[in-house]
């Protein structure tokens, strides 16, 4: 440095020396200068537009991201945009032209790292407020520190302005004094360059004290950003060019487990390779792609981080860094440990995932083969359930990989020690390969069910905050395994009632059809005899009339004894359907005085159709009953067949109570009755609709029901019309 320093200034005094001995014979030289003196103005007028046109694209790019932040709209960033593309050119004009303007050497240094701090906020509060919205950038922006960069930045220019103005100004004073001071110019030639001889060493000194404050400044700004990468709350590493690692803070050296001396120097996948959390592979690496792309990648927290034998879970993001020509010179990766945020969503995802499936099955073998799949291998290698029903029975498993036991769980210590005292149990110890930890849940409800969960991990060993999570999930399996094993017993109590009803009614029926034969045979005996025994007959007709009341439920119970055991068998026979139901409705209206029945067939054609005649008139029977049942006495029941190409359609019409909305949907189930006929007073089993709908179903058709409450009810059977055999 004092060598070169030393040669600028035998040179300056070199030039001196030959303007005094050549002054007086280079007369015109006169006249170059003041043609220097114009051109310097003129250079200075061009310095003064470049730095009026900085400060104006810096404004115009602040007020971009102004507008951006609070818009959000992508158009606002088109003064941002233009100032980007515009300021590293214009920065390279006025350093080129700064080279003999010592304040510009003193102050550009500071001024590009000001607009270099100005414009990052810019990118980064625009990033944030694309990324994470308005709140996030402008919880930066009311940080100030644009401001206060922008405030400087105006300072320093403002100070070049007055400098390269005041510039101007002496340049068009020289050049007038030049002018009308010709004559004298020479006298003063001596003179003036021994001045600019001086001025030139104390410029140079000083030129020379300003670089040394400059080195001191940019050591003490190393130090300050190694200090405060050092302390911040994220961890923060850098690399090379070739994804070396250059430096590492104490948070980086705690996540990935590598001290900052050791790390220096190794590839990023040595000291901080990112892995699938699922399958365990690795990734392509944040900062590989950084230096590949030259654009800043972030990563979400579905990625880990190694750190020994385990894994982390981050968030991360990565940004290439460039040298003041704008090259690549390596790349920065700040990253946070959110294995605790992590560990929560990823167990409500799989207490949801659980949930879900579980909600779609009630069969207990099936819950069961759920319970041990869904944890595996998100949350355990491998998941056994060990279910006692009773004493009296074999305990139920299931097994998520294999179909060995897991754990011998008669004579493991854990199980015993678990269902004792009711606590779960983390084993490390007495575990079968390749397992090295498990965690070992028992359960009993109130339906004395009584077992355990046991969850196994090959790869790391699980702790308080699994055994937490292994009980939310024990607890939700529980509760399905309950509602299964309600639902089983409840189907042995169903079938255990219909065997029950299938032999009551067999066993009642012999003893009906004995009783109705011979009340009815007492009662034409008293008409032979013109017996006139009112109260004898009387009682005979009430037996008569009860006999047939339970004549007719036993024999719907045993229709709904063969329905569901499929032993109810339908006779397929061409049947005249709209003959059937003439004969059908005159037959009724012969014995039925409190209601109106009336029968009407819209067809010109023939309704024949293939089914029982027997089943049919009993589902018409049925329906026709249950109309006259639930109308007002002397009301109409209209009955009404017709067909279309495909289908017979009949209709039963009343003027009855309705049936709610709410009910329709139910009315063909067995043992269900609307909700407002028990409020009518009308007695029934529920079973009635039942029959007719499987009945109708067993020949191939269909029924519909609309109704509206108070104004009565329409039924609708759909049967296939008869297809004559082509043969």
């Amino acid at each position: 440095m004092k060598s070169l320093i030393a040669h600028k200034l035998n040179r300056w005094f070199m030039l001196a020396a030959l303007v005094i001995i050549v002054n007086g014979l280079l007369s015109w030289q006169y006249l170059q200068t003041i043609q220097a003196n114009n051109a310097s103005v003129i250079e200075s007028e061009t310095m003064t537009n470049r730095l009026d046109r900085l400060l104006s694209l810096l404004k115009d790019a602040e007020t971009g991201q102004r507008g951006f932040i609070i818009t959000g709209s992508e158009q606002y960033l088109a003064p941002y945009q233009t100032a980007q593309t515009e300021l590293p050119s214009l920065l390279a004009e006025i350093e080129a032209y700064s080279s003999e303007r010592p304040l510009f050497i003193e102050r550009l240094p500071e001024l590009k790292t000001l607009i270099a701090e100005q414009q990052q906020e810019l990118i980064t509060t625009i990033d944030l407020r694309r990324n994470q919205g308005f709140e996030s950038a402008q919880a930066i922006v009311l940080e100030n520190q644009g401001k206060q960069h922008m405030d400087r930045i105006r300072q320093i220019i403002e100070q070049l302005l007055d400098r390269e103005n005041r510039r101007a100004l002496e340049r068009a004073a020289q050049t007038k004094l030049n002018v009308q001071r010709a004559g004298l110019a020479l006298a003063f030639a001596t003179l003036v360059a021994t001045g600019f001889v001086i001025g030139t060493m104390a410029l140079t000194e000083r030129d020379v004290r300003h670089r040394e404050q400059a080195a001191n400044e940019l050591r003490n700004q190393r130090e300050w950003f190694a200090v405060t990468l050092a302390s911040i709350g994220d961890a923060v590493l850098t690399t090379d060019i070739d994804g070396k690692i250059s430096f590492m803070n104490h948070i980086a050296t705690t996540i990935t487990g590598w001290p900052e001396q050791q790390a220096l120097g190794q590839s990023i996948h040595t000291v901080a390779a990112i892995f699938d959390p699922i399958t365990k592979q690795e990734l392509s690496h944040p900062v590989n792609i950084a230096l590949a792309q030259h654009q800043i990648v972030t990563l979400s927290n579905s990625v880990v981080m190694r750190q020994g034998n385990g894994y982390v879970a981050i968030e991360d993001s990565a940004a290439p860094i460039y040298d003041r020509e704008q090259q690549v010179i390596g790349a920065v990766m700040v990253f946070r440990d959110v294995s605790e945020r992590y560990r929560d969503e990823f167990g409500q995802r799989l207490l949801r995932t659980l949930h879900n499936q579980l909600a779609t099955t009630i069969d207990l073998a099936q819950v069961l083969e759920t319970s041990t799949a869904v944890p595996t291998p998100s949350f355990s290698a491998a998941c056994g359930l060990y279910l006692l029903l009773n004493a009296d029975e074999e305990p139920l498993s299931s097994y998520s990989s294999t179909h060995e036991p897991l754990l011998n769980w008669q004579q493991h210590p854990a199980f015993a020690a678990a269902l004792a005292n009711g606590q779960a149990q983390l084993i490390d110890q007495a575990l079968p390969e390749p397992y090295q930890s498990a965690i070992v849940i028992p359960f009993l409800d109130q339906h004395q069910l009584s077992g355990a969960m046991v969850f196994l991990h090959d790869q790391h060993a699980f702790d308080q905050l699994d055994v937490e999570l292994a009980e939310e999930l024990s607890q939700r399996m529980v509760l399905a395994i309950e509602q299964a094993y309600l639902y089983r017993q409840a189907q042995h109590a169903v079938r255990l009632r219909d065997v029950f009803l299938s032999i009551a009614s067999h066993e009642l029926k012999n003893p009906l059809t004995t009783l109705l034969g011979q009340s009815q045979l007492s009662l034409r005996r008293l008409e032979r005899l013109n017996l006139a025994d009112e109260r004898l007959q009387r009682s005979l007709q009430a037996i008569e009339a009860q006999a047939s009341r339970m004549n007719k439920m036993v024999t719907a119970l045993l229709d709904v004894s063969r329905i569901e055991t499929g032993q109810l068998d339908i006779q397929r026979d061409q049947i005249d359907l709209a003959q059937l139901l003439q004969h059908l409705v005159n037959d009724l209206a012969i014995t039925i005085d409190h209601h109106q029945i009336s029968y009407h067939c819209t067809s010109s054609q023939p309704i024949h159709v293939a089914g029982d005649p027997i089943r049919l008139e009993q589902v018409f029977v049925n329906l026709i009953n249950n109309a006259m049942k639930y109308s007002p006495e002397q009301t109409e029941v209209l009955v009404s067949a017709d067909r279309n190409a495909q289908q017979a359609i009949v209709q039963i019409r009343d003027h009855g109570i309705g049936i709610p909305p709410e009910s329709i949907p139910n009315l063909f189930t067995r043992f269900y009755r609307a909700s407002n006929a028990a409020r009518s007073h009308v007695a029934g089993l529920g079973i009635g609709l039942f029959v007719v709908k499987e009945i109708v179903d067993l020949h191939g058709g269909s029924i519909e029901v609309s109704s509206q409450v108070g104004q009565g009810s329409l039924f609708t059977v759909y049967l296939p019309l008869y297809a004559a055999n082509p043969q």
